[in-house]
């Protein structure tokens, strides 16, 4: 899991999402796609599926995914 805290908070406004976000937490499980996890006010939780480059974004914050050579 990569936490990635946002300096000034980002309002959000779509179909699946209307929020403040000052957080994101990146999941990336050994076995099923990665998944993004935000927390809402009064702690209501979102998830949605990533389809971002995760070898890209482990290189640009310098962590190594389980499993993966360099």
């Amino acid at each position: 899991m990569v936490k990635i805290p946002i300096n000034s908070s980002v309002k959000v406004n779509n179909n699946w999402l209307n929020a403040e976000v000052d957080n994101l937490y990146i999941i990336v499980p050994e076995n099923t796609p990665p998944f993004l996890m935000i927390f809402e006010k009064e702690d209501k939780l979102s998830c949605f599926i990533s389809k971002g480059d995760m070898d890209l974004l482990s290189k640009a914050m310098d962590f190594k995914l389980k499993g993966k050579e360099t």
